[in-house]
């Protein structure tokens, strides 16, 4: 939907529900300019979300308060290479379906907290470089 938008610096979807989006992945892929993005009403039922934010290098701020994860199946690399973000809130993402934490926060160098307390890991086989550099 916005894969590559290069240009693009903030944007608001505070209204945008997305109760019937189940395929998140590669969404803000490549929006390396974008530094804030608003989804507080985002309520998709995802099963994918591959690649959704990598190398959205100047992305400061996101908020996922109502995306629901009980169905995720894929999130490798989810925000890869997000140089900019400081902290993450992702206490309502369960995972429990998800096999593979692939790269997950990778280059997330200035990631100083993430609160993953209802994180479920029991299906997890693969945790390769989640959190490398």
């Amino acid at each position: 939907m916005f894969y590559n938008c290069s240009s693009l610096t903030s944007l608001d979807l505070s209204n945008f529900i997305g109760q019937e989006v189940d395929n998140m992945q590669d969404l803000f892929e490549d929006c390396k300019k974008l530094k804030y993005l608003n989804l507080d009403n985002f309520e998709g039922k995802v099963r994918k979300m591959v690649n959704a934010f990598k190398n959205c290098n100047s992305l400061k701020y996101i908020n996922l308060p109502k995306l629901k994860t009980d169905e995720t199946l894929r999130v490798f690399s989810l925000f890869e290479n997000c140089y900019s973000l400081k902290y993450l809130d992702l206490s309502n993402f369960s995972f429990k379906l998800v096999d593979s934490f692939q790269s997950l926060f990778t280059n997330c160098y200035s990631l100083t907290s993430i609160n993953l307390s209802n994180l479920n890991t029991s299906n997890i086989v693969n945790m390769n470089y989640m959190f490398e550099n």
